[in-house]
């Protein structure tokens, strides 16, 4: 069979036409068509005896509403996910296709009645990639693949060029040739004189590491090794381990290196620092009012006890003859205290610098 003419344009998309309804409702005309019930029985009965003809428009809207999606699919359209739509049927068919937002990658549903959106993610067990941008070759599937000159990712979605290829080719000559006469891949052997490696060297049953034969016969070397625990320096004289555990952490002959991470800190005017044996530094600036005081609240609560504050006031010249400024502190509890200021002719309110320890 031929294929059938193709069409550009919808039938009566020029001329006069009605939308025509899903289902009939009030105030319509007795003869006005609608999905439900097609051309209704009236148009069907003579109008000697009480018939009415059907409508040219609704005649019209009819073929335009189909004919349209038909040039849609002349024009090579992809229908979209339509949230009314999937309502009013109960949602999408199992093997149903439909095309992204981006109109780049197509979706098939995986299930009967799928009422989920293929553009807002999460469709496992809803949609798979069908077609297009989103599908990706893998060892399960065909899909669009991107080529790659590396020769040293273990990606398995990318495909090596030919550079690629000869290159590695080229190294594995290279390094048989030097194989071929040099150390043994196998075995025990000693190798003597000054050896230079120019690439990564692997020891997989660890190393031993001494500056000379004699250092090595009186246990003066460095072992180093990994396992499923650590990777470590041991020093077989001092018998003393440098090991970084897998999971991160930093020791020395088994105690925990601290870092950073160990000293959580607020670094501001007003903040604090925490000690990994429990204290807790903490300090602030308030403004005093003279011979006055203000209640501190310190920036975190000491979990069991202040245990020292101390203020100090702040004045930009010297203190000469009587005059004194002089700062204290009262209320200490876990929370805060209350920092004051004595004076004797020094006027306005001062700045006061204070820190306190706790645990």
């Amino acid at each position: 069979m031929p294929q059938p003419k193709l069409l550009s344009k919808a039938w009566a998309s020029d001329g006069l036409k009605n939308s025509i309804p899903d289902t009939r409702s009030g105030g319509m005309p007795l003869e006005g068509a609608t999905y439900a019930d097609g051309f209704p029985s009236i148009t069907m009965t003579p109008i000697s005896t009480g018939g009415k003809p059907p409508s040219g428009k609704d005649m019209n809207g009819v073929l335009y509403e189909i004919s349209a999606h038909t040039v849609w699919q002349n024009q090579g359209g992809r229908y979209r996910f339509d949230q009314a739509f999937c309502d009013a049927i109960g949602g999408y068919p199992k093997g149903s296709v439909l095309i992204n937002d981006t109109l780049d990658t197509e979706y098939i549903s995986l299930v009967d009645a799928n009422t989920h959106n293929p553009n807002s993610g999460n469709n496992t067990g809803k949609w798979a990639i069908h077609a297009g941008k989103g599908l990706k070759a893998s060892t399960m599937q065909a899909g669009i693949v991107q080529l790659s000159s590396a020769t040293n990712s273990e990606r398995e979605d990318i495909a090596a060029t030919p550079k690629a290829v000869k290159t590695a080719y080229d190294k594995a000559v290279a390094a048989e040739s030097a194989a071929s006469g040099a150390v043994k891949t196998s075995g025990n052997q000693d190798i003597g004189g000054s050896k230079t490696f120019t690439a990564a060297a692997t020891f997989k049953a660890g190393a031993i590491v001494a500056d000379s034969v004699g250092d090595f016969n009186s246990n003066q070397y460095l072992q180093i090794g990994s396992n499923n625990v650590n990777s470590y320096l041991y020093n077989k004289k001092s018998g003393k381990y440098l090991s970084m555990r897998n999971d991160g952490e930093l020791r020395y002959d088994g105690k925990r290196l601290l870092n950073v991470d160990d000293f959580p800190a607020q670094k501001a005017t007003s903040g604090y620092i925490k000690t990994p044996s429990g204290l807790i530094f903490e300090w602030g600036m308030v403004q005093v009012p003279i011979d006055s005081y203000v209640q501190v609240v310190f920036p975190v609560a000491f979990p069991n006890a202040c245990l020292n504050v101390q203020a100090t006031a702040v004045f930009d010249q010297a203190v000469a003859g009587a005059t004194v400024l002089s700062a204290h502190v009262g209320r200490i509890n876990q929370t805060g205290c209350h920092v004051g200021v004595s004076e004797n002719g020094i006027a306005g309110p001062r700045p006061v610098y204070w820190l306190a320890i706790g645990h």
